[in-house]
């Protein structure tokens, strides 16, 4: 989804382990996240709009995004 809006900076995963003890330790569970979202990430955007339709609304081509 924010490869469809051209969104090209970090991810960050909150793990609020303090607030919530039940939760998994975080060396446990964000190696399999990592794991999970990569391919996600490796994905060819699709194009996603508040503007479908508008033809005046921003235009992207996404041929320009880089991987």
């Amino acid at each position: 989804m924010l490869k469809g809006i051209r969104y090209q900076g970090y991810l960050c995963i909150d793990w609020p382990k303090l607030w919530t003890p039940s939760l998994a330790d975080a060396d446990k569970v964000l190696p399999a996240a990592a794991e999970y979202l990569r391919p996600l990430i490796d994905e060819k955007p699709v194009a996603m709009t508040a503007y479908k339709g508008d033809k005046y609304g921003p235009t992207f081509d996404l041929e320009k995004v880089e991987a």
